[in-house]
């Protein structure tokens, strides 16, 4: 694809990308946000209408002058089912092309869950997925670390029997669609952006808390992914406990969390809501261990601020059942060893588990039609 080409590429997909965002955009609005001409910007639109992804849908009166004709995502051209992988847990959801959330399903996995029982329920969603609605694309949040380019989930962390697994291989074969893997923090972040608190935001950190720790950095309105795909990968910050060095996962993961609680512990063994209530509560013991959890999680944000100058922060996972007090306790840290004192915003996200699979099914459309795009302009 010659330069002229490759450019007209990425101004449709960019235009593809605001329709979605906005759900209905004007030709004048769409030439203003991306800076071109009203000419270029028609011409875009009208082979998009041509092709068949947009359409044509009302006319608008601003003030003075002539009515302007609205664009929209034509909602039956694609429909993507998004996936979020979770270590305890599988979330489904299946979008139309203008983002609308049709179904959402999930599916419980057990402590022992070995790799058959995750591609099991994995394949059973799609299943009744595929019973609502026949689906183009395939899009799958999951731990890293990740081969994203040929859809290799290499090793996660507290992820038995799934290493070296091609992943969108055995989903495309089964299925006969398009399918893409994605770093399950970075998919999360991109929910958030989609469809939480992060709408208005062009960039923020979603910071993961759960089995495993990560965050998902959202630049420009983008996922930020690094030369190798590996930016956000927080949770393997290096830190020193006592006399040794431990990732961050390793000592705030949820797991972890839990394992301390109950190590005291002579009744049940207590759950992570349990721990959060009675560490709302005030009980000492669990106070104590959350204080510490707290502490190095304040550490990693405060690392991270300073890295990516990011001042908006979503905080998902189990971590939610720690409440406000252990979120206000984190600020209280991380804005006691800025370096520069500023206004920085921490909360939960209102997404909830839903976030991961959400963000896939997203990214899922963007990638679908920017592959569309591509061919049809080679």
């Amino acid at each position: 694809m010659d330069v002229i080409n490759e450019v007209r590429v990425k101004n449709t997909i960019k235009v593809l990308d605001l329709i979605m965002r906005h759900g209905e955009i004007s030709r004048v609005d769409l030439a203003r946000e991306m800076d071109l001409t009203k000419t270029t910007i028609s011409d875009i639109v009208s082979n998009l209408i041509e092709e068949g992804f947009v359409r044509e849908k009302r006319r608008v009166t601003s003030g003075l002058g002539r009515p302007q004709t609205m664009i929209e995502m034509i909602p039956e051209v694609l429909y993507v089912v998004g996936i979020g992988v979770m270590r305890d847990r599988i979330e489904a959801c299946v979008v139309n092309s203008q983002g609308t959330i049709l179904k959402q399903s999930s599916r419980i996995l057990n402590d022992n869950a070995n790799g058959q029982d995750i591609f099991d329920n994995l394949f059973s969603l799609i299943d009744e997925i595929k019973t609502f609605v026949n689906i183009n694309a395939i899009s799958v949040g999951i731990p890293g670390p990740l081969d994203v380019e040929n859809g290799i989930v290499k090793k996660p962390p507290k992820f038995p029997d799934f290493e070296n697994i091609n992943l969108t291989k055995i989903l495309s074969e089964k299925y006969n669609v398009d399918v893409w893997i994605e770093n399950d923090s970075d998919v999360a972040a991109f929910g958030e952006k989609w469809y939480g608190n992060g709408r208005q935001l062009d960039d923020f950190i979603y910071l993961f808390v759960d089995k495993g720790i990560g965050a998902g950095i959202i630049k420009d309105g983008n996922i930020y992914h690094g030369k190798n795909g590996y930016a956000g990968e927080i949770g393997h910050l290096l830190l020193p406990v006592k006399d040794e060095f431990k990732y961050l996962e390793d000592i705030c993961g949820i797991d972890v969390v839990i394992q301390k609680a109950n190590e005291n512990s002579s009744g049940k063994e207590m759950t992570i809501q349990e721990i959060g209530r009675k560490y709302i509560s005030g009980d000492k013991e669990i106070s104590d261990l959350i204080d510490e959890m707290e502490r190095y999680i304040g550490i990693a944000l405060v690392s991270i601020i300073h890295m990516f100058g990011i001042t908006d922060i979503f905080v998902g996972g189990k971590a939610v059942y720690l409440g406000d007090k252990f979120l206000s306790n984190v600020k209280a840290f991380v804005e006691r060893y800025l370096f520069y004192k500023h206004e920085i915003s921490i909360r939960f996200s209102n997404l909830g588990d839903s976030a991961m699979s959400m963000g896939a099914a997203v990214n899922g459309i963007r990638k679908y039609l920017a592959n569309e795009i591509f061919i049809e302009r080679r």
